[in-house]
């Protein structure tokens, strides 16, 4: 694999060529446009979107999900599937009160593997159906600083785009936050693999 940089103005092309395609076995996993698919998701889409995201003050993160938004909406709203997967891996969420409405609230506390507590509460601002999700959130332990976070949910011809935006809090608090959210939709598509293979897809 070779990475290019070209410089346009104040932005960057990037060129990425994958050669020796052809050295694989030839199985529909290792088709041409699996590549390019993949390819095309981790450079066209989550590194533009980080990097862009990080310029502007805020991370964003995509990631695509074998479900139907109908089942997405469900594993973000109710606190009986939160639990399982909020939270970088090796975190539980003992705490999930949440008031799901417009100008409701809700605090989660999540426990990290030391067992240490890490809680935060905020309040909706906005939800629309399968489509969007804006909350704020303000860290116990960083008081006086709100984050907002903007979900989204697009259909992907069955599957299900899903697009997470937050601003950066500062310094030391905002470092770990894309491997934190990188961990916490991982473990998202793992319960996602899970309630589909138990046919529980709807």
């Amino acid at each position: 694999m070779t990475f290019e940089l070209f410089a346009q103005g104040n932005k960057t092309r990037l060129k990425l060529t994958h050669a020796g395609l052809g050295t694989f076995p030839k199985l529909p996993a290792f088709a041409r446009k699996n590549f390019e698919q993949g390819w095309t998701e981790i450079v066209g889409a989550s590194l533009k979107n980080f990097v862009e995201g990080k310029h502007a003050g805020e991370m964003i993160f995509t990631r695509v999900f074998d479900a139907p938004r109908e089942l997405m909406w469900k594993l973000w709203t109710e606190p009986e599937h939160i639990r399982k997967w909020w939270g970088p891996k090796g975190f539980t969420l003992p705490g999930c009160e949440m008031d799901f409405r417009p100008g409701g609230a809700y605090r989660f506390v999540m426990r990290g593997p030391d067992g240490q507590d890490n809680p935060f509460h905020g309040v909706y601002h906005e939800i629309v159906r399968n489509e969007r999700i804006v909350f704020t959130a303000i860290l116990d332990n960083l008081p006086g600083h709100e984050l907002v976070t903007t979900v989204t949910f697009a259909d992907e011809g069955g599957k299900t785009k899903l697009t997470v935006r937050q601003t950066t809090p500062p310094g030391e608090a905002g470092r770990g936050q894309n491997q934190g959210w990188s961990e916490t939709l991982a473990r998202l598509a793992d319960l996602v693999a899970e309630e589909t293979k138990h046919g529980r897809r709807k």
